[in-house]
């Protein structure tokens, strides 16, 4: 995803630094890059060696004079397995990367950014921080700190015109995913949560991160964009209750008053296995409350439980002004 979006970047006119712990990458990016006439240097860095970030910095400004924009793209998954048996050495290494050298290579190069009146930065995290997935613990765990450091340097650094965002990819088709591609729980997962029913290329990933780095987003800044081909980046409440109520052996009735989301919901439950029906309904409509009832009994012969999940929230404002509509 690195190399798609410098490429992006670099069609879109800016002046490129690429960087990767592993030399060999770097020399084939630039070249690739070259080639297509993109003006880019090549720095070898590990975000979590000091000097190196040092003279990542320092070659950016000896080229191209400043820092407008960065893009920080590390990321590194030491260990799949469920989180309570990963070792000290696997954890330190994934917040090392993940968390601590985004983090401080940030914070280094915000004094440029401020010279030049400002700036833009873009952290990569990963849907896996909204959609648990088994074995992703600790890539999850360190990638949602991305989440909130977005959020505070966003609220920090507005003042100095700075914006910061970061983009949260689903299943992107790249080296770092191909091993877990091919098995049934990864095409299961494609089948069942992406509403597009495949990977995502590289080149889409790289058309939002531009987009978040130009000035078109100049009005846009804490945010975290998903780009997962329609996964739920949050999960409906009322979703998980009635998934784990089938989970438990219930059978299940889902309303709304949004028939799609009804159509959608059950449409997920019944590719998990669970008996359930659905039924359009407004709470405040007392004829489809009693469709509603009456399909229960239809189907399932009773009603034992029930969950009631219906909010609104038509005024915000001071309680003391709010109109009796």
């Amino acid at each position: 995803m690195g190399l798609a979006i410098a490429r992006r970047l670099g069609q879109e006119g800016a002046k490129v630094v690429v960087s990767s712990r592993n030399m060999d990458n770097v020399n084939k990016a630039v070249e690739t890059l070259k080639k297509e006439n993109i003006e880019v240097v090549g720095v070898k860095c590990h975000i979590s060696n000091p000097e190196e970030r040092t003279n990542l910095i320092q070659d950016a400004v000896k080229h191209f004079g400043g820092i407008d924009i960065l893009m920080i793209n590390a990321g590194v998954n030491p260990y799949v397995g469920n989180l309570i048996d990963c070792p000290e050495s696997a954890f330190d290494e994934a917040f090392d990367v993940n968390v601590k050298g985004p983090f401080l290579l940030a914070k280094e190069v915000i004094p440029l950014m401020r010279k030049r009146g400002g700036g833009s930065m873009l952290f990569m995290t990963t849907m896996s921080v909204y959609k648990d997935v088994p074995g992703f613990g600790l890539y999850a765990t360190s990638k949602s700190t991305l989440v909130r450091l977005t959020k505070h340097f966003a609220m920090e650094l507005a003042q100095d015109n700075i914006r910061v965002n970061c983009v949260a990819p689903g299943a992107i088709d790249t080296a770092f995913i191909s091993k877990f591609s091919k098995t049934e729980y990864f095409k299961r997962g494609i089948e069942n949560d992406v509403p597009v029913q495949r990977m995502g290329r590289p080149e889409e990933v790289a058309g939002t991160a531009a987009f978040l780095l130009s000035d078109d987003a100049s009005y846009i800044t804490g945010e975290t964009i998903p780009i997962a081909g329609g996964m739920q980046s949050q999960e409906l409440i009322c979703l998980a209750i009635a998934r784990r109520l089938g989970q438990e052996k219930a059978k299940a009735v889902v309303s709304s008053r949004n028939t799609n989301n009804v159509n959608r919901a059950v449409a997920i439950l019944k590719k998990e296995n669970i008996e359930v029906i659905l039924a359009r309904y407004h709470i405040s409509n007392p004829e489809e409350r009693t469709n509603l009832i009456q399909d229960a009994v239809k189907h399932f012969g009773g009603i034992d439980i029930i969950m009631i999940n219906a909010g609104d929230n038509p005024h915000v404002g001071n309680l003391i002004d709010c109109p009796e509509s």
